[in-house]
């Protein structure tokens, strides 16, 4: 009799252990709705994905002149050499991201947007006038430096671009989302693909 009592304990507690493993939300998986917005919330909380960085030292002459009827003016002739180091950072803006889970063909769909550049700053501390030649009748302005310097970070953007930039940020981008994907809960054995 205490035998059968000893084996009714041990069906009660294993029962019991059982019907816990099962109520246990912790050994759910997760419906598609939840792997869903569990990724989405994810992917929110990067914020903005600035994926890479493209540094540079810089150096060019700025000159300019008065002229009067096509013909250049004497003694108008102004100019400057500076060098100067910036930071042009790019990647993609998160908040365009679009994601679909299939549970049918166990893949995760990520539409992103195309990568941009998302700042370009120049470090104060480093510009430096090399060469200055200031003209009697034309003299150099602050406004000249500074519309040298826009003119220059959209030559710097241009040259970064051609060199790959926005492709290794997408790249990149992608190797950072699909990380992050992978590691929200109900993802295992799902393939992430690109679009």
């Amino acid at each position: 009799m205490k035998f059968l009592k000893f084996i009714i304990a041990i069906a009660l507690i294993a029962g019991s252990f059982f019907a816990g493993q099962k109520a246990n939300p912790a050994n759910i998986k997760p419906d598609i709705t939840v792997v869903q917005t569990g990724i989405e919330e994810r992917i929110e909380k990067i914020g903005e994905l600035a994926s890479i960085e493209y540094s540079y030292t810089n150096a060019d002459k700025f000159t300019d002149k008065k002229t009067y009827a096509d013909f250049d003016i004497p003694f108008t002739t102004k100019g400057f050499v500076i060098r100067y180091d910036g930071v042009i950072k790019a990647g993609i803006d998160v908040s365009e991201i679009k994601v679909k889970v299939s549970k049918d063909d166990k893949k995760i769909y990520v539409t992103m947007p195309k990568a941009k550049i998302l700042s370009h700053q120049i470090d104060e501390d480093s510009l430096e006038v090399l060469d200055e030649n200031n003209s009697l009748f034309n003299k150099i302005k602050i406004e000249d430096y500074n519309i040298f310097q826009s003119t220059l970070n959209k030559s710097m953007e241009e040259r970064a671009i051609s060199k790959g930039l926005l492709d290794q940020a997408t790249e990149s981008a992608k190797e950072i989302i699909e990380l992050t994907v992978s590691n929200v809960k109900g993802t295992d054995g799902y393939k992430i693909i690109f679009k």
